[in-house]
Protein backbone atom coordinates (compact mmCIF):
# COMPACT_ATOMS: atom_id res chain seq x y z
CA UNK A 1 0.00 0.00 0.00
CA UNK A 2 1.14 3.56 -0.70
CA UNK A 3 1.84 5.73 2.35
CA UNK A 4 0.09 9.01 1.55
CA UNK A 5 1.33 10.75 4.76
CA UNK A 6 4.80 10.68 3.19
CA UNK A 7 3.72 13.60 0.99
CA UNK A 8 2.82 15.72 3.99
CA UNK A 9 6.01 14.71 5.78
CA UNK A 10 8.00 15.94 2.80
CA UNK A 11 6.24 19.32 2.82
CA UNK A 12 6.85 19.69 6.57
CA UNK A 13 10.56 18.88 6.24
CA UNK A 14 10.87 21.21 3.24
CA UNK A 15 9.48 24.10 5.27
CA UNK A 16 11.86 23.19 8.13
CA UNK A 17 14.79 23.17 5.71
CA UNK A 18 13.88 26.62 4.31
CA UNK A 19 13.60 28.08 7.81
CA UNK A 20 16.97 26.62 8.75
CA UNK A 21 18.52 28.15 5.65
CA UNK A 22 17.13 31.54 6.61
CA UNK A 23 18.49 31.11 10.13
CA UNK A 24 21.90 30.10 8.80
CA UNK A 25 22.13 33.07 6.42
CA UNK A 26 21.19 35.41 9.26
CA UNK A 27 23.94 33.91 11.46
CA UNK A 28 26.53 34.30 8.73
CA UNK A 29 25.80 38.01 8.58
CA UNK A 30 26.32 38.23 12.34
CA UNK A 31 29.30 35.85 12.34
CA UNK A 32 31.73 38.26 14.01
CA UNK A 33 29.64 38.23 17.20
CA UNK A 34 29.00 34.48 17.27
CA UNK A 35 31.23 32.02 19.02
CA UNK A 36 32.98 29.56 16.71
CA UNK A 37 31.32 26.53 18.31
CA UNK A 38 27.84 27.94 17.87
CA UNK A 39 28.57 28.77 14.24
CA UNK A 40 29.80 25.24 13.48
CA UNK A 41 26.84 23.68 15.33
CA UNK A 42 24.34 25.60 13.22
CA UNK A 43 26.29 24.70 10.08
CA UNK A 44 26.15 21.00 11.01
CA UNK A 45 22.42 21.25 11.63
CA UNK A 46 22.02 22.89 8.25
CA UNK A 47 23.95 20.17 6.42
CA UNK A 48 21.98 17.44 8.17
CA UNK A 49 18.78 19.20 7.16
CA UNK A 50 19.95 19.29 3.53
CA UNK A 51 20.52 15.51 3.56
CA UNK A 52 17.09 14.91 5.08
CA UNK A 53 15.59 17.13 2.40
CA UNK A 54 17.22 15.21 -0.47
CA UNK A 55 16.45 11.79 1.05
CA UNK A 56 12.77 12.70 1.32
CA UNK A 57 12.85 14.17 -2.18
CA UNK A 58 13.96 10.75 -3.45
CA UNK A 59 11.25 9.03 -1.39
CA UNK A 60 8.64 11.38 -2.76
CA UNK A 61 9.78 10.61 -6.31
CA UNK A 62 9.44 6.87 -5.66
CA UNK A 63 6.03 7.50 -4.09
CA UNK A 64 4.71 9.20 -7.25
CA UNK A 65 6.24 6.56 -9.52
CA UNK A 66 4.54 3.79 -7.52
CA UNK A 67 1.24 5.70 -7.42
CA UNK A 68 1.32 6.23 -11.18
CA UNK A 69 2.12 2.54 -11.79
CA UNK A 70 -0.71 1.36 -9.54
CA UNK A 71 -3.23 3.68 -11.18
CA UNK A 72 -2.12 2.53 -14.64
CA UNK A 73 -2.36 -1.13 -13.59
CA UNK A 74 -5.83 -0.73 -12.10
CA UNK A 75 -6.99 1.21 -15.14
CA UNK A 76 -5.80 -1.53 -17.52
CA UNK A 77 -7.29 -4.48 -15.66
CA UNK A 78 -11.01 -5.00 -16.02
CA UNK A 79 -13.41 -7.92 -16.05
CA UNK A 80 -13.64 -9.53 -19.49
CA UNK A 81 -16.77 -11.20 -20.85
CA UNK A 82 -16.86 -14.23 -23.14
CA UNK A 83 -15.76 -14.50 -25.95
CA UNK A 84 -12.74 -12.42 -24.87
CA UNK A 85 -9.63 -14.30 -26.20
CA UNK A 86 -7.78 -14.89 -22.90
CA UNK A 87 -10.76 -16.86 -21.55
CA UNK A 88 -9.86 -19.65 -23.98
CA UNK A 89 -6.09 -19.49 -23.55
CA UNK A 90 -3.84 -21.31 -21.10
CA UNK A 91 -2.06 -19.08 -18.59
CA UNK A 92 1.71 -19.22 -18.13
CA UNK A 93 3.47 -19.69 -14.77
CA UNK A 94 3.63 -16.57 -12.62
CA UNK A 95 7.31 -15.76 -12.02
CA UNK A 96 7.56 -12.22 -10.60
CA UNK A 97 7.15 -12.64 -6.84
CA UNK A 98 7.73 -8.92 -6.34
CA UNK A 99 4.28 -8.27 -7.82
CA UNK A 100 2.36 -10.57 -5.49
CA UNK A 101 1.11 -7.80 -3.19
CA UNK A 102 0.10 -5.66 -6.18
CA UNK A 103 -1.92 -8.33 -8.00
CA UNK A 104 -3.52 -9.49 -4.74
CA UNK A 105 -4.85 -6.00 -4.01
CA UNK A 106 -5.88 -5.19 -7.58
CA UNK A 107 -7.64 -8.45 -8.45
CA UNK A 108 -9.32 -8.73 -5.02
CA UNK A 109 -10.73 -5.23 -5.51
CA UNK A 110 -12.11 -6.22 -8.92
CA UNK A 111 -13.63 -9.40 -7.51
CA UNK A 112 -15.45 -7.52 -4.76
CA UNK A 113 -16.56 -4.80 -7.19
CA UNK A 114 -18.36 -7.46 -9.26
CA UNK A 115 -19.68 -9.37 -6.22
CA UNK A 116 -17.78 -12.56 -7.08
CA UNK A 117 -16.31 -15.26 -4.85
CA UNK A 118 -13.41 -15.96 -7.19
CA UNK A 119 -11.58 -14.25 -10.04
CA UNK A 120 -8.83 -15.67 -12.24
CA UNK A 121 -6.12 -13.83 -14.18
CA UNK A 122 -7.59 -14.87 -17.54
CA UNK A 123 -10.81 -13.05 -16.62
CA UNK A 124 -8.97 -9.73 -16.44
CA UNK A 125 -7.00 -10.29 -19.63
CA UNK A 126 -3.80 -11.55 -17.98
CA UNK A 127 -2.25 -14.88 -18.96
CA UNK A 128 -0.48 -15.71 -15.69
CA UNK A 129 -1.38 -18.48 -13.27
CA UNK A 130 -3.05 -16.84 -10.29
CA UNK A 131 -6.52 -16.21 -8.91
CA UNK A 132 -8.18 -14.84 -5.79
CA UNK A 133 -11.00 -16.40 -3.79
CA UNK A 134 -13.18 -15.33 -0.87
CA UNK A 135 -16.21 -17.38 0.13
CA UNK A 136 -16.43 -15.92 3.66
CA UNK A 137 -19.86 -14.54 4.64
CA UNK A 138 -18.26 -11.25 5.69
CA UNK A 139 -16.46 -10.90 2.30
CA UNK A 140 -13.26 -9.80 4.03
CA UNK A 141 -10.97 -12.82 3.88
CA UNK A 142 -9.51 -13.12 0.36
CA UNK A 143 -6.82 -15.65 -0.50
CA UNK A 144 -4.40 -15.45 -3.40
CA UNK A 145 -3.47 -18.65 -5.23
CA UNK A 146 -0.32 -18.32 -7.33
CA UNK A 147 0.78 -21.21 -9.58
CA UNK A 148 -1.76 -23.59 -7.99
CA UNK A 149 -1.39 -27.34 -8.51
CA UNK A 150 -4.08 -29.87 -7.56
CA UNK A 151 -2.13 -32.72 -5.97
CA UNK A 152 -5.00 -35.08 -5.16
CA UNK A 153 -8.76 -35.36 -5.75
CA UNK A 154 -11.21 -37.41 -3.74
CA UNK A 155 -13.31 -40.12 -5.34
CA UNK A 156 -16.33 -38.66 -3.57
CA UNK A 157 -18.11 -36.12 -5.76
CA UNK A 158 -20.53 -33.25 -5.22
CA UNK A 159 -22.89 -31.27 -7.43
CA UNK A 160 -22.98 -27.49 -6.93
CA UNK A 161 -24.59 -24.79 -9.04
CA UNK A 162 -21.90 -22.72 -10.71
CA UNK A 163 -21.89 -19.35 -12.44
CA UNK A 164 -19.14 -17.10 -13.76
CA UNK A 165 -18.50 -13.37 -13.81
CA UNK A 166 -17.34 -13.75 -17.42
CA UNK A 167 -20.56 -15.58 -18.36
CA UNK A 168 -23.03 -13.38 -16.47
CA UNK A 169 -26.58 -14.46 -15.76
CA UNK A 170 -26.16 -18.19 -16.47
CA UNK A 171 -25.96 -20.97 -13.87
CA UNK A 172 -25.60 -24.74 -14.17
CA UNK A 173 -25.16 -27.64 -11.72
CA UNK A 174 -21.64 -29.02 -12.17
CA UNK A 175 -20.24 -32.23 -10.68
CA UNK A 176 -16.70 -32.13 -9.30
CA UNK A 177 -14.58 -33.97 -6.68
CA UNK A 178 -15.70 -33.04 -3.17
CA UNK A 179 -12.21 -32.71 -1.64
CA UNK A 180 -8.92 -31.66 -3.20
CA UNK A 181 -5.39 -31.04 -2.00
CA UNK A 182 -3.76 -27.95 -3.53
CA UNK A 183 -0.20 -26.67 -3.53
CA UNK A 184 0.08 -22.92 -4.13
CA UNK A 185 1.86 -19.70 -3.19
CA UNK A 186 -0.29 -17.42 -1.05
CA UNK A 187 -0.42 -13.61 -0.75
CA UNK A 188 2.40 -13.73 1.80
CA UNK A 189 4.75 -15.33 -0.73
CA UNK A 190 4.72 -18.68 1.10
CA UNK A 191 4.38 -21.99 -0.75
CA UNK A 192 1.81 -24.13 1.08
CA UNK A 193 -0.25 -27.29 0.60
CA UNK A 194 -3.81 -27.41 1.93
CA UNK A 195 -6.95 -29.51 1.64
CA UNK A 196 -10.27 -27.95 0.62
CA UNK A 197 -13.77 -29.36 0.44
CA UNK A 198 -17.31 -28.25 -0.29
CA UNK A 199 -17.76 -24.84 -1.92
CA UNK A 200 -14.05 -24.00 -1.52
CA UNK A 201 -13.10 -27.09 -3.49
CA UNK A 202 -15.56 -26.30 -6.28
CA UNK A 203 -14.47 -22.66 -6.47
CA UNK A 204 -10.75 -23.57 -6.66
CA UNK A 205 -11.36 -26.15 -9.40
CA UNK A 206 -13.49 -23.62 -11.29
CA UNK A 207 -10.71 -20.99 -11.12
CA UNK A 208 -7.94 -23.42 -12.07
CA UNK A 209 -10.06 -24.39 -15.07
CA UNK A 210 -9.99 -20.71 -16.05
CA UNK A 211 -6.18 -20.77 -15.94
CA UNK A 212 -6.32 -23.68 -18.41
CA UNK A 213 -8.76 -21.92 -20.73
CA UNK A 214 -11.68 -24.08 -19.60
CA UNK A 215 -15.09 -22.60 -18.74
CA UNK A 216 -17.64 -24.20 -16.43
CA UNK A 217 -20.12 -25.08 -19.26
CA UNK A 218 -17.37 -27.31 -20.67
CA UNK A 219 -17.91 -29.47 -17.56
CA UNK A 220 -21.57 -30.14 -18.38
CA UNK A 221 -21.72 -33.92 -18.74
CA UNK A 222 -24.47 -34.03 -21.35
CA UNK A 223 -23.33 -32.90 -24.83
CA UNK A 224 -26.85 -31.82 -25.73
CA UNK A 225 -27.19 -29.69 -22.57
CA UNK A 226 -23.76 -28.21 -23.18
CA UNK A 227 -24.72 -27.30 -26.77
CA UNK A 228 -27.99 -25.77 -25.56
CA UNK A 229 -26.15 -23.69 -22.95
CA UNK A 230 -23.83 -22.11 -25.51
CA UNK A 231 -26.70 -21.51 -27.92
CA UNK A 232 -28.70 -19.69 -25.22
CA UNK A 233 -25.70 -17.74 -23.94
CA UNK A 234 -24.56 -16.53 -27.36
CA UNK A 235 -28.14 -15.58 -28.26
CA UNK A 236 -28.27 -13.46 -25.09
CA UNK A 237 -24.95 -11.82 -25.86
CA UNK A 238 -26.01 -11.00 -29.43
CA UNK A 239 -29.31 -9.59 -28.16
CA UNK A 240 -27.44 -7.24 -25.79
CA UNK A 241 -25.15 -6.09 -28.59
Amino acid sequence: MISYPLYYKFIRLSIYYILKRIQFIALIKEAPVIKAFGYLWVKAQNRCCIWIFYINLIKLGKFFIKLRYQLMTQAKLKLQIYPYPTLRQKALPFENEGRIAEIFETVSTLMYAHDGIGLAANQVGVLERFFVMDISPERNNPTLFVNPIIKTKSSEIQKIQEGCLSLPGFYVDITRPRTIEVEYTNQHGKRVTESFSGLESTCIQHEIDHLDGILFPDRISSPSKQKRFWKDFLAEINREV
